[in-house]
């Protein structure tokens, strides 16, 4: 679907709508539906409380929603002016055969992560997904091991170090 330069003009309105949307929801969610609807539990000293992720969730939503909205503001503006300088260019924009054959590999990537997560675990899976990605985006080959073998493994350190959590 090819879009044009007028409907283009509209997206940042829309962002802004959804980023009030987004932001009303997170708000709602931290100051009434975590508090009053997640019943509290005596937790030990190392343990999370059921709290702690929704939370978490919820602030991260919430920002990220302002930001949606302040980003948007700014692309308003600078559409404005654009618009003024050229007003007799129309662009298109749309999803073509290069977007849903990039689509089309990631999906089935992902497909195979998983699998081979559910085989393998997630330090294995992440390593091969990470050199091959690395692979064809010409990384070379001594930052592609680094990479591929040492973000796994410090991911999966870090939540266990820090949210006692422990990954497949």
């Amino acid at each position: 679907m090819e879009r044009t330069g007028s409907e283009i003009n509209k997206m940042p309105r829309l962002n802004i709508i959804t980023g009030c949307v987004l932001s009303v929801a997170g708000l709602v969610a931290i100051f009434w539906i975590i508090p009053f609807h997640i019943d509290p539990q005596e937790v030990d000293r190392y343990v999370n409380s059921p709290k702690f992720f929704p939370y978490v969730s919820a602030v991260v939503l919430t920002l990220l929603a302002m930001l949606l909205i302040i980003q948007n503001i700014f692309r308003m503006k600078r559409l404005k002016e654009i618009e003024q300088e050229e007003s007799e260019e129309v662009e298109t924009l749309g999803f073509g055969w290069h977007e849903a054959i990039n689509l089309g590999i990631f999906a089935v990537s992902a497909a195979v992560y998983i699998f081979l997560m559910d085989i393998a675990g997630f330090i294995i899976a992440s390593i091969v997904l990470l050199a091959v990605s690395m692979y064809f985006a010409r990384v070379s080959i001594r930052w592609l091991v680094v990479t591929s073998v040492g973000i796994p493994i410090f991911i999966q350190q870090l939540l266990w170090h820090t949210l006692a959590v422990s990954l497949p």
